[in-house]
């Protein structure tokens, strides 16, 4: 008996431990992909902390998004050929992106609809880590008032969707960016040249 209470404890602290490791490997892979993709994006268009949260704002043309994604593919896939991951680790990161993208109500050819590609990164500011429970959403004014909403998709450690932006000349935007129950309303302003 003291045989089988000993191996089923021995068995629990040896789950837990895995456990442990796979969520800390989880999180430290989140944080890379996280840091990857704003390196990947540039200088944010728009940046402002308001009521503990800091929002950064990138918004670049459908096609260099597509470039953009192109490139950081290519180096994911030469990462994990590097690190020596098999193809179904590979296939499994990229159907829990589907998934997540599916989930939140977007698909991918939707997020690449329009003319704009936005992607916005909410953190809190005391602890500089992703908001939990967010939504994000864009009103969008053309230089001929022309309003167009749209809501953000959730993805892994960011906010992204597409946007029309045909006209030259001053776009206003106002962010409304929902953590819980708050809302906080940020106004930004970019010109189409």
């Amino acid at each position: 008996m003291k045989t089988l209470i000993t191996a089923s404890i021995v068995l629990m602290l040896f789950a837990v431990t895995v456990k442990a490791q796979h969520m800390h490997h989880t999180e430290g892979d989140q944080k890379k992909q996280k840091n990857d993709m704003v390196k990947m994006m540039g200088d944010p268009v728009f940046e402002q902390s308001a009521e503990g949260i800091k929002v950064q704002v990138w918004l670049i043309t459908q096609e260099e998004h597509k470039k953009k994604m192109s490139e950081h593919q290519k180096e994911m896939k030469h990462g994990d050929m590097k690190m020596d991951h098999n193809k179904e680790d590979m296939n499994h990161g990229d159907m829990k992106m589907d998934h997540d993208m599916k989930h939140s109500g977007h698909d991918h050819a939707k997020m690449m609809e329009g003319t704009h590609h936005i992607m916005v990164v909410v953190t809190d500011e005391s602890a500089m880590k992703e908001v939990e429970n967010t939504t994000v959403g864009i009103e969008s004014f053309s230089p001929s008032k022309k309003v167009e909403k749209t809501e953000l998709a959730s993805m892994m450690n960011h906010f992204g969707g597409g946007l029309t932006l045909e006209e030259k000349g001053k776009y206003t935007f106002t962010l409304v960016v929902k953590v819980g129950e708050k809302i906080v309303k940020l106004p930004m302003a970019y010109n189409l040249q």
